[in-house]
């Protein structure tokens, strides 16, 4: 298997041969570091850690850093793609998961991981990378390693009072069924047609139920109420991501035509009570509920490759 030796081979720059170390793709001997570094460096669950790495291919999307040949830094790469306006592709990977153990911070060693990642990619043909900065702060400390603003939502926080009384059509009643991963990535797929976004394989659309289902929530098809779920596509008129807990409901992705948009939002105030609501619609929908647009993620292009629209591309799962 020569491609994975290539994959596995050790990299050494200047700058980490004076740091005196070493960065390579994960393997299954690191298992145990990895988790212990995520959860120093994020607080996760261990639930929602072990679901991470022991239901994903992680080692061949996972690179490492090793100072005195111990792992003290992390990154994964999920490959995605991007899909223009028109339809064509560009093979792309997604850079989450950046940690660095406490005791390492601030030597500069995500950075040189990134760079690795960056040269690993373009070996295997993937020249543009995107993340979405944990805060505001960060899109500027990420400008300086190469990312543009690229990606871009619309959000509108709600009280559980303005959710239940917004307005919707008369007549419009909807029901939510709840869909597996490959359903939920068909009906993404139809509604982003003709937009610039981020397609994602049915491996993240499958994690991204698993953390959903961790808080209560789920992936749901929107249908008109009375009609069936099948395989014509006249039956669904939405989809929507959910996590919940009893103060925050996220609609962390809601897809439909602006007009179901409000009825949609009722339905879930109805179905996941909650004092807060949290709507993320793409840039170009959600104005009827009042949402605002704002930069999501961020983009880094190591050739000239083909630019985004400004303001309306839609990145939606971050896992974030």
């Amino acid at each position: 298997m020569k491609e994975q030796d290539e994959s596995n081979k050790r990299y050494m720059g200047d700058d980490c041969v004076a740091f005196n170390t070493e960065m390579r793709i994960a393997t299954t001997g690191d298992l145990e570091r990895l988790k212990l570094i995520w959860k120093l460096c994020f607080g996760d669950e261990d639930q929602y850690i072990d679901t991470y790495f022991n239901c994903r291919n992680w080692k061949e999307e996972t690179a490492v850093l090793l100072k005195d040949g111990q792992i003290v830094s992390m990154l994964s790469m999920i490959p995605a793609d991007i899909v223009f306006e028109d339809g064509t592709r560009q093979k792309s990977a997604m850079i989450y998961g950046v940690a660095t153990h406490p005791d390492y911070q601030k030597l500069g060693l995500a950075d040189e991981l990134m760079r690795f990642c960056n040269q690993y990619l373009a070996s295997r043909e993937i020249e543009t990378t995107f993340l979405v900065p944990a805060g505001e702060c960060l899109f500027r400390f990420y400008e300086k390693r190469g990312y543009g603003e690229a990606f871009y939502l619309c959000q509108r926080e709600l009280t559980g009072i303005q959710a239940r009384k917004l307005e919707v059509p008369d007549r419009l009643s909807l029901k939510f069924c709840v869909a597996e991963p490959g359903e939920y990535n068909a009906a993404r797929r139809r509604f982003l047609t003709g937009s610039a976004h981020i397609d994602y394989r049915d491996e993240e659309i499958r994690h991204q139920k698993r953390i959903s289902n961790q808080s209560g929530g789920d992936l749901y098809l929107i249908q008109r109420e009375g009609t069936a779920v099948i395989d014509g596509k006249d039956s669904i008129i939405g989809c929507a991501i959910i996590e919940r807990s009893s103060e925050l409901t996220v609609i962390k992705e809601l897809l439909a035509e602006e007009q179901f948009l409000a009825s949609a939002v009722k339905h879930i105030g109805g179905m996941s009570p909650a004092d807060r609501y949290l709507v993320r619609t793409p840039a170009f929908s959600g104005r009827s509920l009042g949402g605002t647009v704002s930069a999501f993620g961020m983009l880094r292009r190591n050739n000239g490759e083909r630019k985004l629209p400004s303001n309306q591309a839609y990145l939606g799962i971050a896992f974030d």
